[in-house]
């Protein structure tokens, strides 16, 4: 009786091909080239990593003797940059940098709901302020509902109620919005990109959200610096 044939499948892994293998056998790239019978489990090595778009990672932190707030607290100068005029003035730093009170240690350049930031990590000497309830701990809980709710260890629960800074904001995104679908955007389809006016409308109603998004931050910012004034021990979850 004649025995089955069995039929084995060989995958091979994708290296690079030596100038000379298809020629002369060369041990390095022994089984990239030739027919093994043992089969290879797993998925193919090699291949082009592929980046997510819209995705804008930290530029590189710059060298500490090339960064200078500039004296007239509207220009910083950072490496391979050069000097860069900021949005906000940069008084407070400057102050404490002519006091000698702050040292700057490093800056970190990222963008950021649209915009470009620069932050500085400083090294401050300050006074500590003794919290007014220091044998207390508090818990804090970021919802939806509210803002936030706090629970000091004493018992006490605190509901910080909820700004709604998107259902003021809720008005002018409709408009916003409406005026995007009345632009030609860009379909994959087709192949066709997106207008100049779309692309302009849709600048516009980012920045209505990206606003939001600010407001609730800056929000929950003053929150949780009062709480930690007044107590010495607080945790947040979010």
């Amino acid at each position: 009786m004649a025995a089955a044939r069995r039929r084995t499948v060989v995958r091979h892994s994708r290296r690079p091909a030596h100038p000379r293998c298809d020629r002369i056998p060369c041990p390095r790239y022994e089984g990239s080239s030739t027919r093994s019978s043992t089969p290879i489990h797993g998925s193919p090595t090699g291949g082009e990593k592929t980046r997510k778009r819209h995705i804008t990672p930290d530029c590189p932190q710059p060298q500490l003797h090339s960064i200078r707030v500039e004296p007239d607290l509207r220009h910083v100068t950072l490496p391979r940059l050069g000097t860069i005029r900021t949005h906000e003035s940069t008084r407070a730093l400057e102050r404490r940098l002519q006091a000698g009170t702050a040292r700057v240690l490093s800056a970190t350049v990222r963008q950021e709901r649209g915009r470009w930031f620069v932050a500085f990590h400083v090294e401050t000497r300050r006074d500590t302020l003794d919290p007014t309830r220091p044998e207390i701990a508090v818990g804090v809980d970021v919802g939806i509902k509210h803002l936030a709710v706090s629970a000091a260890s004493d018992g006490e629960v605190r509901y910080e109620a909820n700004p709604a800074h998107l259902q003021t904001a809720l008005s002018r995104l409709r408009r916003a919005s409406r005026v995007v679908a009345r632009r030609r955007g860009s379909d994959r389809k087709k192949g066709t990109p997106a207008s100049r006016r779309w692309e302009k409308a849709n600048l516009q109603r980012n920045r209505i959200r990206h606003r939001v998004a600010n407001l609730r931050a800056d929000a929950l910012h003053q929150f949780t610096s009062r709480v930690r004034r007044k107590t010495a021990l607080s945790s947040s979850r979010i």
